[in-house]
């Protein structure tokens, strides 16, 4: 679930959720928006790929956790 915050002129949406492999909580953030519903447009796509799992995160991953997944 995203958050939405102003800071400043601009806003930024935040997205907290578990990393299923790790188990982690992880965070995505992104500002510098006019609008808040341009945060709220983007949070939603981001959203989306999460929840499909289409997320990348640039983290390296071990060797043990790709042959468990496969």
């Amino acid at each position: 679930m995203a958050s939405f915050l102003k800071r400043g002129s601009t806003w930024q949406y935040r997205i907290k959720y578990t990393d299923p492999l790790t188990k982690k909580q992880n965070k995505i953030s992104k500002g510098g928006f006019k609008t808040k519903k341009e945060a709220q447009k983007s949070a939603l796509e981001v959203e989306k790929k999460v929840l499909n799992g289409l997320e990348i995160d640039n983290t390296p991953i071990s060797l043990k956790h790709y042959l468990t997944i496969g």
